[in-house]
């Protein structure tokens, strides 16, 4: 297996890795929450968010499986906006890794995890969550089972199981979350 300079930085110094990746999130510091380690970070400003929300709001979950610059991530970034400025209490909740210029200007509260397994340990119980992608559907599962999920929705903008071949095993794994 070849690994390219970033991988091998990685493998060699996993600590500093880690460092690297929440500075490049924005991530200010870590704090321990419950069952898991949700990292906070530096924008929205807390008065920001408390503005557009009501105290008797609807909370809404909305899991990403990371924040990365493609249209299915911006679009659903867009909704949690349009949600969070009508005052629903939208938190979008995805594991590392994070492009912080995707948060700029957010009126949702961002709840980023080191890794998918501490988000399901820390994720929040809300009135709704939303699967946004079919690795995302499992997760959904997960916190329903707990209690925490609310109602439970999954968002699909795309025929998913059309992104890989006939015969590929991901495509069976991807129908059997729908």
């Amino acid at each position: 297996v070849h690994l390219g300079p970033l991988a091998r930085f990685a493998v060699r110094h996993p600590k500093k890795a880690l460092r690297l990746a929440l500075d490049r999130a924005g991530v200010r510091r870590a704090r321990a929450g419950p069952g898991g380690e949700r990292l906070e970070v530096l924008d929205p400003r807390r008065e920001d968010l408390e503005r557009h929300r009501r105290p008797d709001a609807l909370t809404v979950n909305v899991l990403l499986p990371a924040l990365a610059l493609n249209g299915g991530t911006i679009h659903v970034l867009d909704l949690a906006q349009r949600l969070a400025l009508g005052g629903v209490d939208v938190r979008v909740l995805c594991p590392l890794p994070v492009d912080r210029r995707l948060l700029d200007g957010a009126a949702f509260e961002p709840a980023i995890y080191t890794s998918a397994e501490a988000l399901l340990r820390g994720a929040p119980p809300a009135d709704a969550t939303i699967a946004t992608w079919w690795r995302t559907g499992p997760w959904l599962a997960d916190l329903t089972r707990d209690g925490r999920a609310g109602a439970p929705l999954y968002y699909v903008q795309d025929y998913e199981p059309w992104f890989y071949p006939d015969g590929d095993r991901r495509r069976r794994h991807v129908e059997a979350t729908y």
